[in-house]
């Protein structure tokens, strides 16, 4: 009966989705590059709309990242119960990493949540892999942002491990506005003068110097607002 119950919320979601597909924006995220297998365009923001009409629902975050379909995977992150979540959950949603934008909702909208997030943002964040990094530095920024009093460093981690975890990935162009993001709110946190001292570190990889420049003057900017 539970399996009935959530096919039968699955298709009235769905349904609901349908009605709001967007062909322009459906080509604008193609021509972007994202990958999927299937979108219908409809932009984040109904998305999250639609989603927050429905009470979290563990099953049903399930089944929708079981589809190949934008829409279906993004809405699994807004709809999914955090309080339900087991490790075989983070590697459904880990399996949709290869898409930017469901890692940024993932980490935005369920994954901030978990008793486990900080373990798990600091592991992602000193991983080899490109797509777990930028989901590390995303979800820490996320807890920085909305939830600051669970940023300790879980052990064995250390802040100025994360500091220079931040400068060396730097390199990574791929990263730079998940990276700007977590240096925005690290700089609110009070972390500046130590991140700007590890940054300007001078045997740091002179290929990352620009971009660390650019995150000394986001700190400094935050100062300045703050």
């Amino acid at each position: 009966m539970v399996e009935v119950k959530v096919d039968a919320l699955a298709a009235e979601l769905m349904a609901e989705v349908r009605r709001h597909l967007n062909g322009v924006v459906a080509a604008a995220i193609r021509n972007e590059g994202a990958g999927y297998p299937f979108c219908l365009g409809v932009p984040l923001p109904t998305l999250r709309e639609i989603g927050r009409r429905y009470a979290p629902n563990q099953p049903l975050a399930r089944l929708l990242l079981s589809r190949a379909m934008r829409e279906s995977m993004l809405l699994a992150s807004i709809i999914g119960d955090p309080s339900q979540h087991n490790d075989s959950d983070t590697q459904l949603w880990v399996d949709t990493f290869k898409y930017g934008e469901c890692i940024e909702v993932a980490c935005a909208d369920y994954f901030w949540k978990l008793d486990s997030a900080r373990q798990l943002a600091y592991e992602w964040l000193f991983m080899d892999e490109l797509k777990m990094q930028r989901a590390g530095v995303t979800l820490l920024a996320n807890l920085y942002r909305k939830d600051p009093n669970r940023v300790n460093p879980p052990s064995p981690y250390t802040l100025d491990q994360l500091y220079r975890r931040i400068a060396l990935l730097s390199a990574t162009g791929a990263l730079f506005q998940p990276l700007l993001f977590l240096t925005q709110w690290l700089a609110r946190s009070g972390a500046g003068d130590e991140l700007i001292g590890v940054l300007n570190d001078s045997e740091l990889p002179q290929e990352s110097h620009g971009t660390r420049l650019q995150l000394v003057e986001c700190i400094r900017f935050e100062r300045e607002e703050a």
